[in-house]
């Protein structure tokens, strides 16, 4: 999308200036500035984020520990129940059963068990909330 901006404003690129680069869905904003001839901010408000926001999902966990009693742990059962709104994306199942890697990820435990329940409901859709693969703001070198 942010490689066709100087498209649909008709205008080259560099005169156009975005203050969050990278960030999806400034396409509006740059047409009502270049409408207007002023900068134009756009802040959505909790009930627009609750109704239409896709970055937060619903999550039941049950954790069930296996332990000694003298406090060594022996084992970590997961049993993973996840809203996966009304409409889905392209990857949207798979992300929670990403949390598979992520409960035992810093501790080894002898004996782990995960599963994972995807559920239907009738709330809004939940693609993934960023690109998979590395970031270069999180990588380091």
């Amino acid at each position: 999308m942010e490689a066709s901006y100087p498209f649909i404003l008709r205008r080259p690129e560099r005169s156009s200036r975005r203050q969050a680069p990278g960030h999806a869905g400034g396409g509006h904003h740059l047409l009502a500035a270049r409408r207007t001839g002023k900068p134009c901010k756009w802040t959505e408000t909790r009930s627009e984020s609750l109704l239409s926001g896709h970055h937060g999902r619903d999550q039941l966990q049950k954790l069930t520990l296996a332990a000694r009693r003298d406090g060594t742990v022996t084992g970590l059962k997961v049993e993973l129940t996840a809203d996966m709104g009304a409409y889905l994306g392209l990857v949207t199942s798979g992300v929670p059963i990403l949390g598979a890697f992520m409960f035992n990820a810093i501790y080894k435990f002898p004996a782990y068990h995960f599963t994972c329940t995807n559920s239907p409901t009738r709330r809004g859709p939940t693609p993934t909330a960023a690109p998979a693969g590395p970031r270069p703001s999180r990588s380091s070198g």
